[in-house]
Formats: C-alpha cells, structure tokens, sequence
C-alpha cells in the first residue's frame, strides 16, 4: 500500500481545475445530482483507485468501489461508481480516468512481465526503477506495485550506485576506462 497524501490529491484536482469547470458553470448544471461509473475497455490489472477514491472523497463525492487496485478486470467491467453533483462528477471524471488508464497500462505490462519471469524461475522478482516521467514517479511505482512488482531504487537518497558519470569526477581514472 502506497499513502497519497492530500497535498498530491489536491494537485491533481487543480492541475485540471485551477478555478472552476466552465462548461458545467456555464450550463447552469453544477448541482445537479449525476452518477460516473468507470469501465475497464480492455483486460487488464487495475490501477489507479486509491488515489482516484481520495480525490472522489476530496471533491465531495460518494465512492462505490466495484473492484480494487491489483484486480485482473475484464472488457466493459464497472470497476467504480461516483455519486454527486455535476460539477464534482466533472472534476473527478477526466483525472480519474487518466490515473485508471495510465497506471492500469503500467500494472498491466508489470503482471505480464512478472507471469513471463515466474515462467523460468517462481521466486524472480521484477522491480520497477526510478526512470519514470517527471513528478509521475510515486504513481509509476505504485503502478507497478499493483501488477505484482516491486520498486527497486526509489531516488538518489535511497541507495548508492556509481555510475560512469560519477567516476568521471574521481581523480585518476583514465577517460577511457569510463566508456
């Protein structure tokens, strides 16, 4: 289990939110009583619902979870309901459904390649790094986490590893040994 704090689910409403949702204003619909029910298109392993569950709870919005992080889905399976108004069922819908496709991407392709691994060797482990896209790695590794693997080196604060382009620094080391 991966904790997403507060601060991290309010970026993600404000990131698409930064003042209001303008077409629902502007429709005179955002009090209107609405239901969202998520639906997996493909099969796969979900990811993506403990965050999107804080953001539905942050917006004010009744979660009815139909199936959970880790969970092998199904083509046309509701995994989530959301019950609210409209102009949180709008917020939470387009940010919801980015964190269900793109971490159900990453969870599904980590429990392919863990069922491959496992084919040779029950006891291998795939392990996710810290190459992710800028300010998405806590959710990639918690994606990855979902599909079976497991985060090997986190950051820079976690571990020690020398690369060639630290020994390139240290004094007495032949640039052509660094190649």
């Amino acid at each position: 289990m991966m904790y997403f704090t507060q601060a991290e689910i309010d970026h993600f409403i404000t990131e698409d939110v930064p003042l209001h949702d303008e077409t629902t204003r502007a429709l005179g619909l955002p009090d209107a009583p609405g239901r969202l029910t998520y639906t997996a298109r493909q099969p796969g392993v979900l990811a993506g619902m403990a965050p999107l569950l804080r953001l539905a709870q942050s917006l004010g919005l009744r979660a009815e979870p139909l199936a959970a992080d880790g969970d092998t889905t199904a083509p046309g399976q509701p995994v989530l309901r959301l019950h609210g108004n409209a102009h949180a069922l709008h917020v939470a819908w387009k940010q919801g459904m980015n964190l269900l496709e793109y971490l159900g991407g990453i969870a599904s392709a980590t429990r392919q390649m863990v069922i491959a691994a496992r084919a040779g060797n029950p006891r291998i482990q795939v392990a996710g790094t810290r190459k992710a896209f800028p300010g998405a790695r806590r959710l990639q590794h918690y994606a990855v986490m979902c599909g079976g693997g497991m985060v090997h080196r986190a950051g820079l604060s976690e571990t020690i590893l020398v690369f060639a382009q630290h020994r390139a620094f240290l004094p007495g080391l032949d640039a052509a040994q660094l190649v």
